[in-house]
C-alpha cells in the first residue's frame, strides 16, 4: 500500500512519565528509551529480536536493536518500527505476510517497508494530536535510466529496488552512513559509483550487513569504499542468491566482522573483481576476507590482511579465502592474511579450498597459521597453471601447501616453501617447489624441478628433477618408483628405509654426495633395480654408488659406474649380496670387499 498516514497499534505494557514506551508481544520486550534507541529482550525463535540469530534460547539482557525510532509495536512474533524520518520497518516472523515486504519470508533484522509514515507524538498530555510530518522523497531508481546523485543528505534505505534489466547509476557525491543495510532484490540492475570519495559506512545497528543482494540482482561498483564503523558486526556485501551478480571495479571492502562465514564477502552468486582491495576484515568462523560458495573470479587487485579466528573447539578455516564453489584467480594478490587459532583448531591461513580452485597467475604470499597450510589448504580440487605460492608460514606443515584430500595439480608456477600431501593426490607436471615435499598421500611427478622429498606414502617419478637437497634427494619409508628423472646435487640422492621399497627403471642418479654411506643410494629395505644410470656419486665412507647396508637389493639391469668411496667405489655390500633374476643388460664397477655369502649377478 502508499500513502499511509497512521500506523494503528495496541499498547501492550506501560508509558512512562518521560514519554518512554515498554511494549510487551509474545514472550518477549520492546522498550524505546528517551533518546530514540530500541532495545530487545526475550524469546528469539522467529528473529524478532533484530540479533540476526534464531537462537530459541531467551536474551535476558537488552540488546541494542535500531536508533532514531518514534513508536514501536511487538506482535506475537514480529515488530514494526516507525523511525523519525517517517519510515517503517518490520522484522521478525513473515509466515503469513505480517511484515509487508513482498514475501512470506522471516527477517532477523529490519527490512524498510515504506515512507510517508505520519510520526506519533509521544506526549501524554495531547496523545490525540499527530502532525503530519515532512518526509524528504526516498532515494529511488525512478524514472528508469537516470542518474540518481545521493549526498550525505539523502539517506539510501533498505529497499526493494524494481528496476527490472534498465541499468541504473546511483553516484556517490559524499560519503555516506547507512543506519541499516542497502538491501536489493527484484532484477535490478545497479551501479554505485563515485568519483573517489565516496563511501558506505554502516553505523549504530547491529549484526547487519552494508549491502545485501537477492534474486536476479546485478550490482557494479566502482570507486566505492565499503566499511563498518567501531563496535558493529557485520558483512561488506552479502551476495545471498545463486542468481545475483557483482563486478567490483577500483574498491575497497574493509574493517568488517562477523561471528560467522565472510566477513568481507560472502557469495552465494557471481562475484568478479577486477581491481580494488578487500582487507582488515575478520570472521569468527571461515573465510576472514572472502567466503565463496557460488562463483568468485579475481582478475586484479588485493586480499589482504583478513583474519579468521578459531573460536573453542571449532576448526574455522581460510584467513583470506574460504572457497566451496569455484575460484577462479586470473592475477592479483591474496597476501598476509591469518588464522587466530584457539588450541589446535583452524588452518589455511591465506586459502582454503573444499571446492574448486583455479590459479592462472598472481601471487599467494605472507600468510600464516599454528596448523597445516600456511598458504593454501585444499581438500578438493586445486590447479595452478602459473603464478606463485610464496613466502608463507606454517608451524606444523605445509607451510606453502598442504593437501588434506583431493588433487592439486601444478602445470606451471613456483611454491616457494614446504609441501605437504597428507592424503589425496599431488601432481607435478611443471613448475617448481623450493622446499621439501612431505608425502604420505600420493605424488606424482612427470616434470619441474622439487628440492628434496620425504616419502612415507606412494612416490612416482616419471621426468623432472629433485636437486640441491640438504638432507638427501628422496627419504622412502613405503613405495617409491622412478620410471625417469633426475636426482643430482643432493646430500645423499636417495634414502630407502627398512620399510621402503625402491624400484629404478629408468632415470640418472649422479652428482649427489653422501658424508657417511652410500652417495647416490643407500639402502636397508627393498630396491629393485632394472634400468637406469647410478654414476658420479661419492661417499666419504662406503658406497659411492650404491651402500647396501640391509634388506634386498636385486639387479636386473642398468649401469653402476664411476662413483667413488673410500670402501666399494661403485657398490658396498654389508649385507646378502646382488641378486639377479636372470637378465643381464648392463655394468657394474668396483665393488667393495663382499661379506660371507656374497652372491654375485
Amino acid at each position: 500500500m502508499d500513502n499511509i498516514a497512521v500506523v494503528s497499534h495496541t499498547i501492550h505494557g506501560l508509558i512512562n512519565e518521560d514519554g518512554g514506551v515498554t511494549m510487551s508481544g509474545g514472550w518477549f520486550t520492546m522498550a524505546l528509551d528517551n533518546n530514540n534507541v530500541l532495545w530487545a529482550w526475550g524469546d528469539n525463535r522467529h528473529g524478532q529480536l533484530d540479533n540476526n540469530s534464531t537462537s530459541s534460547a531467551t536474551i535476558s539482557n537488552p540488546v541494542r536493536v535500531l536508533d532514531d525510532v518514534v513508536t514501536v509495536s511487538a506482535g506475537a512474533g514480529h515488530t514494526l518500527a516507525i523511525r523519525t524520518n517517517g519510515s517503517l520497518w518490520s522484522w521478525g516472523d513473515n509466515g503469513i505476510g505480517a511484515l509487508g515486504d513482498g514475501t512470506t519470508t522471516n527477517r532477523h533484522t529490519p527490512v524498510w517497508v515504506m515512507d510517508g509514515i505520519s510520526l506519533p507524538q509521544r506526549n501524554l498530555e495531547s496523545p490525540a494530536t499527530t502532525p503530519e510530518a515532512t518526509i524528504p522523497a526516498p532515494i529511488s531508481p525512478e524514472p528508469l535510466g537516470n542518474i540518481v546523485q545521493v549526498s550525505n543528505e539523502n539517506e539510501l534505505r533498505t529497499a526493494v529496488w524494481q528496476a527490472g534489466n534498465t541499468p541504473v547509476i546511483i553516484e556517490l557525491t559524499s560519503d555516506i552512513e547507512l543506519i541499516s543495510n542497502f538491501y536489493i532484490t527484484d532484477e535490478a540492475n545497479i551501479t554505485l559509483t563515485s568519483e573517489g570519495e565516496g563511501s558506505f559506512t554502516l553505523l549504530s545497528v547491529r549484526d547487519m550487513d552494508v549491502i545485501t543482494l537477492q534474486d536476479n540482482v546485478r550490482l557494479v561498483i566502482e570507486n566505492i569504499s565499503i566499511s563498518r564503523s567501531a563496535g558493529t558486526s557485520g558483512r561488506g556485501i552479502n551476495v545471498d542468491s545463486r542468481s545475483a551478480t557483482v563486478v567490483m571495479n577500483n574498491s575497497v571492502i574493509h574493517g568488517h566482522s562477523v561471528r560467522g562465514s565472510g566477513a568481507g564477502i560472502r557469495n552465494l552468486g557471481e562475484f568478479t573483481m577486477n581491481s580494488g582491495s578487500i582487507n582488515n576484515n575478520l570472521a569468527r568462523g571461515h573465510g576472514g576476507g572472502v567466503y565463496n560458495s557460488g562463483r568468485f573470479t579475481i582478475n586484479s587487485g588485493e586480499i589482504t590482511e583478513n583474519t579468521a579466528q578459531a573460536a573453542g573447539a571449532t576448526h574455522h578455516h581460510g584467513g583470506g579465502i574460504n572457497n566451496s564453489g569455484t575460484f577462479v584467480m586470473n592475477d592479483g594478490t591474496i597476501s598476509n592474511n591469518v588464522v587466530l587459532n584457539v588450541g589446535d583448531f583452524g588452518m589455511a591461513g591465506g586459502v582454503n579450498n573444499t571446492g574448486t580452485f583455479v590459479m592462472r597467475n598472481g601471487t599467494i604470499t605472507g600468510h600464516s597459521t599454528r596448523n597445516a597450510g600456511g598458504g593454501v589448504r585444499t581438500t578438493s580440487s586445486f590447479t595452478m597453471h602459473g603464478g606463485s605460492i610464496l613466502n608463507n608460514t606454517s608451524e606444523r606443515g605445509g607451510s606453502s601447501v598442504h593437501v588434506d584430500g583431493g588433487n592439486f595439480t601444478v602445470y606451471e608456477g613456483i611454491i616457494g616453501n614446504n609441501v605437504s600431501v597428507a592424503r589425496g593426490e599431488f601432481i607435478l607436471d611443471n613448475g617448481e617447489i623450493a622446499e621439501r615435499v612431505s608425502v604420505s598421500g600420493t605424488f606424482i611427478m612427470n616434470n619441474g624441478s622439487v628440492r628434496g622429498v620425504s616419502n612415507s606414502g606412494q612416490f612416482t617419478m616419471n621426468g623432472g628433477t629433485i636437486s640441491y637437497s640438504n638432507d638427501w634427494g628422496i627419504i622412502n619409508t613405503r613405495t617409491l618408483n622412478i620410471y625417469n628423472g633426475t636426482i643430482t646435487n643432493n646430500n645423499g640422492g636417495i634414502r630407502n628405509e627398512r620399510n621402503g621399497t625402491f624400484t629404478l627403471s629408468e632415470g640418472l642418479i649422479y652428482g649427489n654426495i653422501s658424508e657417511a654411506d652410500g652417495g647416490g643410494i643407500l639402502n636397508m629395505g627393498t630396491f629393485n633395480m632394472v634400468g637406469g644410470l647410478i654414476h658420479s656419486n661419492s661417499a666419504n665412507a662406503r658406497g659411492g654408488g650404491v651402500g647396501h647396508m640391509s634388506g634386498t637389493f636385486t639387479f636386473d639391469a642398468g649401469w653402476i659406474f664411476n662413483n667413488n668411496a673410500n670402501d666399494g667405489d661403485d657398490i658396498h655390500i654389508a649385507q646378502g649380496g646382488i641378486f639377479n633374476n636372470n637378465v643381464w643388460d648392463g655394468a657394474i664397477g668396483a665393488i667393495g670387499v663382499p661379506p660371507a655369502g656374497f652372491i654375485a649377478p
